[in-house]
């Protein structure tokens, strides 16, 4: 509503202008460190994607990106900025944010450099969608649909650095050695390790977290990677599906030529807003429409639950809970809304606690339990509900606006 640019990200972009020149994506692994020299010395020959963890480390190097991606929604990632001079370092670089960035980010660059695409709820029908874990495996997505047919990845690690066991590149904020002895009696999503197969050597230690990101890096492999499009991996991390591996010093950048920032920057913009769409049109204003109604008829069968279940027998009340789920992710449709998703995730994890909670033998007041655990679950999904159909409505406002 506020005017910004979506991508189309429901295809790949064949014939871009990012399938004649090599793209080279950076994240912040350790690996963006130790290749630091060889990049100062290659940064004109590609056009140049980064993550927005990497600006500080780039910004130390005078390595200007020509597309920075972000995804994370907390308002401290504005940190990773820290120290960098927006106005004369990022002023001729571009911005593909998606949907759920901090507003403190979005508001630290112009406007008509910044564009979105959707990680969240598909407001902009027929745009494509796609979720992610960390925004390593989401800029190597987007590289992919933005047609680079050369693409090289460095600082991509999704491990940790083979000899100092760092999980990130120096500049970001949540570099850290990783001490096994200190994790080895419990399990914890960034600080247990693991091995993986590496990149160049045999195996490397990750961690929970990055090894989730490797998963989903292999699945856009799938998905996205077509058979005329190269990927080299030059980073000292894990292996990662559809990428060759390849060494720095055995990039064949003398055949690349030299590409002018200034013509890239342009020449970007103008075909992001060839594949973009500023507001909503019907078709998302029908979505809308059909996303808050299931909304609503969820509610209502949550209110017809909630006042009707039958509290005095635990079987009884799980047939009419088993119900009630199978209405909640609308079980029986063909098409899903996000009301559908939101619950698709959310049900597993609670239905988890109930039934373990009556499976303890010898419970005493199951009755009293049951009741209890009822009201808590009712009011907990009504107030998921009415947040949601009140943010809704108020998109609803706006576009009617």
């Amino acid at each position: 509503m506020e005017g910004y640019p979506f991508i189309d990200f429901s295809t790949i972009h064949k014939n871009s202008l990012f399938s004649n020149k090599p793209l080279l994506f950076l994240a912040a692994g350790p690996s963006l460190d130790s290749n630091s020299k060889w990049l100062q010395e290659n940064k004109d020959k590609f056009y140049i994607v980064c993550v927005l963890a990497a600006v500080k480390t780039l910004f130390k190097l005078d390595i200007k990106p020509d597309i920075v991606v972000h995804i994370d929604d907390k308002a401290i990632s504005v940190n990773f900025l820290d120290g960098v001079d927006k106005k004369s370092f990022l002023n001729k670089t571009v911005f593909i944010f998606s949907s759920t960035v901090s507003r403190n980010v979005i508001e630290s660059f112009d406007k008509e450099n910044i564009f979105f695409f959707d990680k969240s709820a598909s407001y902009k029908i027929d745009f494509g969608f796609f979720y992610s874990v960390s925004v390593g495996e989401t800029g190597y997505a987007i590289s992919l649909l933005l047609g680079a047919k050369e693409l090289y990845l460095l600082g991509l690690d999704l491990a940790l650095d083979p000899q100092t066991k760092r999980s990130h590149a120096e500049g970001h904020m949540s570099s850290s050695v990783i001490d096994q002895k200190e994790t080895e009696n419990y399990l914890h999503l960034h600080t247990s390790m693991l091995e993986v197969k590496g990149n160049f050597l045999k195996v490397v230690p990750t961690t929970t977290t990055l090894s989730l990101s490797i998963t989903y890096f292999n699945d856009f492999s799938d998905r996205y990677l077509i058979n005329n499009q190269k990927v080299y991996n030059l980073g000292n991390g894990a292996y990662l599906k559809g990428a060759t591996p390849l060494k720095t010093e055995d990039v064949a950048t003398a055949r690349f030529s030299t590409l002018a920032r200034q013509e890239k920057f342009e020449a970007i913009k103008v075909f992001l807003r060839e594949i973009s769409q500023c507001g909503a049109n019907e078709k998302d204003i029908k979505s809308l429409e059909e996303q808050l109604q299931e909304a609503l008829r969820v509610k209502m069968h949550v209110l017809k639950f909630k006042k009707t279940a039958p509290t005095s027998n635990y079987e009884s009340y799980m047939k009419t809970f088993y119900i009630l789920t199978t209405e909640m992710i609308n079980e029986k449709s063909t098409k899903k809304y996000a009301v559908n998703t939101i619950f698709y995730s959310y049900l597993p994890i609670i239905s988890g606690y109930i039934f373990n909670i009556f499976n303890t033998k010898n419970l005493k007041n199951s009755k009293r339990h049951l009741k209890k655990i009822h009201d808590i679950f009712s009011e907990q999904v009504i107030k998921i509900l009415d947040l949601y159909i009140d943010t809704m409505s108020v998109y609803k406002k706006w576009i009617e606006k």
